[in-house]
């Protein structure tokens, strides 16, 4: 599919999809290198099992490995899922007493080494089949809003590569400094280190700097 999607004129894949055992992982990791070669930008969810996926491996695999050294791929972004910072009020959900929400969504996979950014995915209202909506949380909604963002910003400026996407989603993205997260059962964490970009995905910054970017190209 990733060759297909390359090979017919993608400049962005999204893929929502994770698991910790592969038969040939080296068979994906093949494809995306073929789609770097092509110069398309690849955004992957980072997995909903709440772990630092820098010491727990899930596939499809976010880096290679060459000789014992991490090697991550220029095109892709692996993308966290983050909530809005509201404790449980009883007024607003009197029916829920244990609901507390944080801006690292409770679930999402974190690493500061291998997740790049983060972006909404909690209770985001999405199409489901039979014609149907639902609102649905997941690493698999945050992914796809860093894929409306990369395209936004391909559409305004299609001269920016894969690379050059990556860089600007990534750079620009929203600080919380001091700002501390609940993390499964570890005590609280600094948000700015579940991530390399230690942030949220932040579209109106993206823009400025790929227009920046863009503009000393030009």
């Amino acid at each position: 599919a990733i060759r297909y999607a390359a090979d017919n004129g993608a400049d962005i894949i999204n893929m929502s999809a994770g698991k910790y055992f592969s038969p040939r992982p080296d068979f994906v990791a093949d494809a995306i290198r073929y789609a770097e070669e092509k110069g398309v930008l690849f955004i992957i969810s980072a997995g909903n099992e709440a772990e630092d996926i820098s010491i727990v491996d899930s596939y499809p695999k976010k880096y290679m490995s060459e000789n014992g050294v991490k090697k991550y791929f220029s095109n892709m972004i692996v993308i966290g899922a983050s909530s809005w910072m509201q404790k449980w009020s009883k007024e607003k959900d009197p029916g829920n007493k244990n609901v507390k929400y944080d801006l690292a969504a409770p679930f999402s996979n974190y690493s500061k080494e291998v997740v790049d950014v983060f972006a909404p995915g909690v209770e985001i209202y999405s199409t489901i089949p039979n014609n149907s909506y639902k609102s649905i949380s997941g690493t698999s909604m945050a992914s796809p809003v860093v894929t409306g963002v990369a395209a936004i910003l391909k559409a305004y400026f299609p001269q920016l590569t894969a690379a050059q996407l990556k860089e600007i989603i990534v750079s620009s993205a929203r600080q919380y400094p001091g700002l501390k997260v609940k993390v499964k059962d570890k005590s609280k964490l600094l948000f700015s280190d579940l991530s390399k970009s230690g942030g949220v995905v932040d579209i109106i910054n993206a823009y400025k700097k790929a227009s920046e970017v863009a503009g000393v190209q030009n």
